[in-house]
């Protein structure tokens, strides 16, 4: 079943033990946002659904394509540690990851965004897809429907 914030909480956890830079959700306000790790920071924020047709005739049963987004903010552009770099690092992170009740990642386009006052800005798009299934009521749970039961 479909929960966004888990979603965007499963990849933070994910990319926290991975990477050497912040891993934050994106902003609220962005234009109040401070970089202020030394290196940089990964932000995480979502990016929209698509909900395809129901699979069943008799029970609302949706395929959610989910989109999300991580938004490389680093110091440095090239080298090693550079933002680049980074956007490689997260492109082979990414691609295959599985979080919990969501198919495996795919990655859809990166692209630049801006420099700022020696802030180099990537974005990574990626989706992946879940169910979104019409609540039945406590006498009828859903909770073993799956997308690996599909």
């Amino acid at each position: 079943m479909m929960n966004t914030l888990d979603l965007l909480t499963q990849v933070q956890a994910y990319l926290k033990t991975r990477v050497d830079v912040s891993v934050e959700f994106f902003p609220e306000r962005p234009s109040d946002y401070r970089l202020n790790h030394p290196k940089g920071a990964i932000l995480i924020s979502y990016g929209g659904t698509r909900f395809d047709e129901s699979c069943d005739i008799t029970l609302m049963r949706q395929q959610a394509s989910v989109n999300f987004s991580l938004t490389v903010m680093l110091r440095q552009l090239n080298g090693k540690t550079g933002a680049l770099s980074e956007l490689d690092k997260l492109r082979q992170l990414m691609v295959g990851f599985k979080p919990n009740n969501y198919r495996k990642c795919r990655l859809l386009a990166d692209r630049f965004v801006s420099e700022t006052d020696g802030i180099w800005q990537y974005v990574l798009d990626i989706q992946t897809q879940s169910l979104v299934v019409e609540n039945q009521g406590e006498e009828q749970p859903i909770s073993h429907i799956t997308m690996e039961a599909l």
